[in-house]
């Protein structure tokens, strides 16, 4: 929102002045020049990984996964999974029980650890209402 304090003598001095074009001003960041040759070896190993795992999305979340992992695909959500990285649109018909819906044991990834859904919402009455102010990490 505009105000007055925008437009003051004392911000328009320092906007008009040469901080911004004095080079002593600028953040220097210094860079190691042999991270960057191991990297530039390393460049088409990620190329490919990147795309390997663009391809095949579901087996990203089995590389990073831990072997204790709750969370564990079905074969259906693989294939969705690789149709939505490979396709721009998609439309789906599915029919019953295949996971349109949540149940309370849902886990969502939240800023505060991993929660269920149950925990945020209450299914006590048809007009429940789910806390808003959660900052989910997965989408």
């Amino acid at each position: 929102m505009s105000s007055y304090n925008n437009f003051s003598k004392k911000d328009r001095a320092r906007k008009d002045s040469n901080y911004n074009t004095n080079p002593d001003n600028f953040e220097v960041r210094k860079v190691n020049k042999d991270k960057i040759k191991s990297f530039e070896k390393l460049k088409p190993k990620w190329r490919e990984l990147c795309s390997y795992f663009r391809f095949y999305p579901d087996r990203f979340i089995d590389f990073i996964q831990p072997d204790d992992a709750k969370i564990k695909l079905y074969f259906y959500q693989r294939i969705y999974l690789r149709i939505m990285f490979r396709f721009r649109k998609v439309f789906i018909t599915a029919t019953r029980g295949t996971s349109k819906c949540v149940t309370g044991d849902t886990l969502l990834f939240t800023d505060n650890g991993i929660k269920e859904i149950g925990e945020l919402a209450s299914y006590s009455t048809k007009k429940s209402k789910l806390n808003c102010n959660i900052k989910l990490l997965n989408g």
